[in-house]
């Protein structure tokens, strides 16, 4: 989908790094939606000069390669998986940035959903530590998916930028299609601005419960609010690296936590949501619990706009 929403805008050329060939043999399933023409029998399938398809891992492709690019698009899996969360460290965010031409764009994706707070400030803080400019966006309104861009050159968020952009053919109607309709739209998906922001927002807030006296983590603090010892103190969260590899053994725990998200979140969800089902409509209410809760996450998530 990312090749051929790509490929809808001015670009000269795209290298696409995919590892298994398989998702290449699948994404024809999605030919009419992806806009992709499969005209060859057999792999790589499409045939498109402006296109060079890369049967190879993509972090190791940039470490081995010359060449410059303009925009580098990092939409991994989950970072939970071993192999994918090398994706999301220091030692690939510098790898990738010595390939980006002057006034280039690193643009990585990250998810809130199945994830802990911590987790997430972790990643944005080793991104947002590679680049002088960091700016977050939210990829739909309520959505558990945000959208990172790190460059060493000014990111403006210019309007008349913006209302040139959606002037070239084809590039509205792709847009439209992630719910952008106006240059505003693209303003309103902004979550952090810049990386003064970033690095504010990824730190551990510890503050004095004021029914104990006690002084407790808050992980999901945006870090917006006043904070002054003694009641109140941050610290800076640590960054992810190969050596520490953090987010590969702390992520996992996310997901196996994730399944008591409900309980966690029984307080903010409206009474009508039944967290204790009457019998036999246990596995009802249970997937409606498991919905609002992943729409809780996302309203109850870190951050500022929450």
């Amino acid at each position: 989908m990312t090749v051929g929403a790509a490929l809808q805008f001015p670009l000269g050329h795209a290298d696409v790094m995919e590892l298994e060939r398989s998702v290449v043999d699948a994404s024809r399933f999605f030919a009419d939606v992806n806009h992709l023409h499969y005209t060859l029998p057999d792999y790589p399938y499409i045939e498109e000069p402006r296109l060079t398809l890369h049967n190879d891992d993509g972090r190791n492709f940039l470490a081995a390669s010359e060449q410059s690019y303009d925009v580098i698009i990092s939409e991994p899996s989950n970072p939970w998986i071993t192999g994918v969360s090398d994706l999301f460290t220091v030692d690939h965010f510098r790898v990738a940035k010595k390939r980006l031409a002057k006034d280039g764009i690193y643009c990585q994706w990250v998810q809130l959903y199945e994830m802990s707070p911590r987790n997430v400030k972790i990643i944005y803080r080793t991104f947002a530590s590679q680049f002088k400019y960091v700016v977050v966006f939210s990829a739909e309104d309520l959505s558990s998916d945000t959208i990172l861009m790190g460059s060493d050159s000014p990111l403006p968020l210019d309007l008349g930028r913006l209302r040139r952009a959606f002037a070239e053919p084809g590039v509205v109607a792709e847009l439209e299609r992630a719910y952008i309709h106006s240059p505003y739209d693209v303003l309103a998906r902004v979550l952090l601005s810049d990386r003064d922001e970033v690095m504010r927002f990824t730190h551990i807030e510890h503050r004095k419960d004021k029914k104990t006296g006690r002084i407790k983590a808050i992980p999901e603090a945006t870090n917006a609010e006043d904070c002054r010892p003694p009641g109140c103190r941050r610290e800076p969260l640590p960054l992810n690296t190969d050596d520490n590899a953090l987010i590969e053994f702390a992520a996992p725990r996310d997901v196996i936590g994730f399944d008591a998200l409900p309980r966690l979140l029984a307080h903010r969800l409206p009474p009508r949501v039944a967290l204790r089902p009457p019998a036999g409509q246990a596995h009802r209410s249970q997937l409606k619990v498991r919905r609002r809760g992943r729409a809780g996450h996302r309203a109850a998530g870190p951050w500022p706009h929450a």
